[in-house]
């Protein structure tokens, strides 16, 4: 064999790997980014559901607004759609399971449930507490003292990018006028 037929094998195979190497990393920024974007997707849609409903809470009610507060759960009522009735709204996230059909293990379901009908989220939600606040800021003591709610969420990718699933983070405090 001549040495230029060797060359140009030599070189071709060089080519050649590195073309595959671009393709490698064009391939793991893509599917990055994919995962990234429905991290963010979810937890935005999931934060503009929940803020809506917070902001609404004692709204039209003349008695006791919130009925349940633990670190995964807030039963409120409030009137929701403006229409008149007071609606019973509850918030709740189940940290005791696993979403199936995701390969994250951390993530479980966030419920909403208004007035007995419930709206299941599998946003691969990995975070989900809430805190509660009196008037002046400090963590309530009980029920009757909350006036304000704080919402600490995180989802993630619902599968893994190399060895790692990528986040996304939302937190917020709310002070309902009519609470």
């Amino acid at each position: 064999m001549d040495a230029g037929k060797v060359t140009s094998f030599i070189i071709g195979g060089f080519l050649l790997l590195s073309v595959m190497k671009l393709n490698t990393a064009v391939m793991s920024n893509s599917a990055q980014s994919t995962m990234d974007l429905t991290a963010k997707t979810n937890v935005e849609t999931l934060s503009e559901i929940i803020s809506f409903d917070l902001r609404k809470i004692g709204y039209n009610n003349t008695g006791i607004s919130v009925y349940a507060a633990s670190s995964v759960r807030l039963s409120f009522v409030g009137d929701l759609d403006n229409d008149g009735t007071v609606d019973s709204v509850i918030w709740q996230a189940d940290t005791s399971v696993s979403l199936p059909a995701t390969e994250n293990p951390a993530d479980f379901p966030v419920y909403r449930i208004v007035n007995g009908d419930t709206t299941s989220f599998f946003t691969s939600t990995t975070v989900f507490e809430l805190s509660y606040y009196d008037s002046k800021g400090s963590l309530a003591a009980g029920h009757s003292d909350i006036r304000g709610v704080q919402v600490e969420m995180t989802c993630e990718s619902p599968e893994s990018v190399g060895a790692e699933y990528i986040q996304s983070s939302w937190e917020k405090r709310f002070y309902p006028r009519n609470i």
